[in-house]
Order: C-alpha cells, then sequence, then structure tokens
C-alpha cells in the first residue's frame, strides 16, 4: 500500500513521466487537457476534479501544479536522451563508505561504466579515484564491452581541470593530460557534462543506485579479512547473472541481448598494443620557474612559475625523461638526472627567462636619471695613483 504522501510514476507519453501524487492519479489527463486549454487556476482545477471524485486535498493539487506540471503550460517535456548503437557510454563514481583492510580503514568506491543503447554494465571497486585507477578501470571495462565513440563524464577533476568561457561565449574544456593522452590513444570523444545538467548522464546515475540498492544491499565486510578482489569476483558474478541478465525497465530488452547487437559498432582494444600508464604527479613550480622531481630540480618557462603543475615521467629507448604539463599543455621536457641536488636548467628557458619584460627600459630611466644607457665604462688604474690620496709625513712615510 502507498502511504499518504508516496508517488506513483506516470507516462504522459512514451518518453515522459513524471512524479504524481496517487489520488491525483485518474485525472492527470483531465488536467493536461484543461491545462492546454489555458485553464491556470488550480483552485477551478480543484473543483472540477472533486466533481469528478478526487479524494485529495487542494496542496496536493496545487504543489503538483507549481512543480511537477508546470511545464504543461509551457508544453515542455522532460525527454530521454537516446544513442544509437556504438554512440555513448556514461562513467561515473559511486562513494560506499569505509572499508577495513589489513587494519586500516580506507574510503571504497566503485566505478561504473555503462553503454547507453544496450544499458550493458561494468563495475570495479577500489579505494582511490586518482588518475590511476581511472585509467585502469576504463581498460577493465573497454576490454569486457568496447568502446564507444563518445564517453560521457561530469566535472570530476581526473577528466577536466577547468572549463573557461571564451569571448565569443563558448566553453572551452581544459583536460587532464593524461586523461587526453589515454582518450586519444583509445579514440574516443570526451563529453563533460554542462553544470547543472544531470539528465545528460542520468543511465550512470541510475545505474550508480542500482549498484547500491540491489549488489551492495545486505553486503557486511568482516574486519581484516576483507579483499577488493573478492569483492570484485562477487560483482562479476553478479553482472552476469543479474544486471546485465534482467530486463530493462526501460528498454523491455535484457542489456545482454542489446549488447549483442551492440557488439558491431563497438571497438575492442588490442592486448599487443595496451596503454602504458604513465607516473604523473603534481607539482608546484617555485617563483624562479623551478620544478621538484625525485631530489633535483627542472626549469620552465618564466611564465609558469608559481603555478600547479603535472609531471609524466616516460621511457623512450630506456632512456627516462619528464613531461611538464600546464593543463593539456606541454612547457617542458627534460632527462631525468640520476643524481641528487642538481638543478638541471635547459638553455631555451635561460634565454627566454633572461629577456627584459617591455617596461624594462622606462623604469631604467627612472632609476639611473639622465645617463646614457650601457655607456657607463669602468676605468683601471694601478694601484699606486691611489697614493696621492693617503696622508703622508714629511720624511714620505705614511701617518698611521
Amino acid at each position: 500500500m502507498f502511504k499518504r504522501h508516496q508517488k506513483r510514476a506516470y507516462k504522459i507519453s512514451k518518453n515522459v513521466s513524471l512524479k504524481v501524487p496517487k489520488k491525483l492519479v485518474p485525472f492527470v489527463d483531465y488536467l493536461g487537457q484543461r491545462t492546454k486549454a489555458s485553464v491556470a487556476n488550480i483552485k477551478k482545477l480543484y473543483f472540477e476534479i472533486r466533481q469528478q471524485g478526487y479524494q485529495g486535498c487542494y496542496m496536493s493539487l496545487y504543489r503538483f501544479m507549481k512543480t511537477d506540471v508546470k511545464n504543461f503550460q509551457t508544453l515542455k517535456r522532460s525527454q530521454r536522451l537516446e544513442t544509437g548503437p556504438g554512440e555513448q557510454a556514461q562513467v561515473d563514481w559511486g562513494s560506499f563508505g569505509e572499508i577495513e583492510i589489513n587494519g586500516v580503514a580506507k574510503r571504497l568506491y566503485c566505478f561504473v561504466y555503462v553503454l547507453g543503447y544496450s544499458r550493458a554494465l561494468y563495475v570495479e571497486f577500489t579505494t582511490k579515484q586518482n588518475i590511476q585507477s581511472l585509467l585502469e578501470c576504463h581498460i577493465h571495462a573497454f576490454e569486457q564491452l568496447g568502446i564507444p565513440q563518445t564517453i560521457v563524464y561530469d566535472n570530476m577533476k581526473t577528466v577536466v581541470l577547468r572549463r573557461e568561457k571564451l569571448e565569443n561565449g563558448e566553453v572551452k574544456n581544459h583536460y587532464n593530460p593524461a586523461f587526453l593522452d589515454f582518450a586519444n590513444f583509445y579514440g574516443f570523444e570526451i563529453f563533460v557534462c554542462p553544470p547543472y545538467w544531470p539528465r545528460a548522464k542520468g543511465k550512470v546515475e541510475a545505474s550508480v543506485k542500482f549498484v547500491r540498492n540491489n549488489f551492495m544491499q545486505g553486503m557486511s565486510f568482516k574486519k581484516n579479512s576483507f579483499s577488493l578482489e573478492e569483492l570484485n569476483e562477487k560483482a562479476s558474478f553478479w553482472l552476469s547473472q543479474v544486471a546485465n541478465n534482467r530486463n530493462h525497465r526501460t528498454t523491455g530488452e535484457r542489456p545482454i541481448d542489446r549488447w549483442l547487437f551492440e557488439k558491431a559498432y563497438l571497438r575492442f582494444p588490442s592486448k599487443q598494443q595496451r596503454y602504458q600508464i604513465s607516473h604523473f604527479e603534481v607539482r608546484s613550480s617555485t617563483k624562479d620557474g623551478m620544478v621538484q622531481y625525485h631530489s633535483n630540480y627542472y626549469s620552465v618557462p618564466l611564465e609558469f612559475a608559481a603555478k600547479r603543475l603535472f609531471l609524466e615521467e616516460v621511457n623512450n629507448l630506456g632512456v627516462p625523461f619528464i613531461k611538464i604539463y600546464y593543463e593539456d599543455k606541454v612547457i617542458a621536457k627534460h632527462i631525468v638526472s640520476q643524481g641528487r641536488n642538481e638543478w638541471i636548467v635547459s638553455d631555451e628557458h635561460i634565454i627566454k627567462n633572461l629577456r627584459q619584460p617591455k617596461n624594462t627600459e622606462k623604469e631604467f630611466d627612472i632609476q639611473v636619471g639622465n645617463l646614457e644607457k650601457y655607456s657607463i665604462e669602468i676605468k683601471i688604474r694601478p694601484l699606486s695613483y691611489y697614493n696621492q690620496f693617503i696622508p703622508q709625513n714629511k720624511n714620505g712615510k705614511v701617518e698611521s
């Protein structure tokens, strides 16, 4: 039985549904027709449906008309965003409290990857949300379900560092360089949801709720005997037997059946050319344009002094070197020094950093007055020249 305050989902059209108080359900079609006929007076509507047998209170109708169906008045319907096979996947993290591993409390997260057309689902539990974990989980999802044309994300920092509004009104995303390199390697397009637009990734948000309310319901973890491997094994079994094997509420079909059709439109990663996850670190450069890495300092152009930078160590033909990024732009490259407390400075940075700023000449004029710039000479004289200024007695000896 529904409680008095509970609501039911009522389908207005094939792809539109509203949350409707139980006692109003029989009258929604009538209210929609009257609203289209420009009847906006709620007291009038209340009187009319009371004549038809409505037993609910006025305030239930009032709240419903002011919130849930005010889009009747402008005929704006919340259309479900559907995509074709192989077009899109959505990714998000779910947080599942704390767990204890080897006596240490750690946060538990769930990586969720869902294909838009088939609703085929992949999940993986981790204790970190860093870039390395994100990339590893993606690779596992790609191997299981495939790679679509586009993947949708929210504004997680491991994907997009910031959004810049340009003068023409467009928005430019500055992507995390590690993730951008990963996306380019596997050939998918990154789509970042605009702020306050949850419908853009509603499928993955619903999937996170499904994991929480189905798989994790009643799950308990014994202290000092918990392992992520065991949890992910259980999750894998649940995916095959429940999540991807059920009749999906929206499509009316099993995700596994739709995925077998969608599979032809997806790309799968080559095991021979698996992406090598690089080690990225975040560093702040000094005011004089240096960045510390493994007990040594490396130069960057002075315009990137006192900035938050990303360092990636890579290996090229057996030679380790670091690439330094500002946002998604490479600003410096250095061979990694094997010493300690060394300062590795690029000649290019020396020249660039020593260039005078545009206002240097003006500042010089203020400091030296009318002196001609760069014409000051330093004369060199023998030390005997200064003897004439030293006091001497009658015998020619220096007075003490």
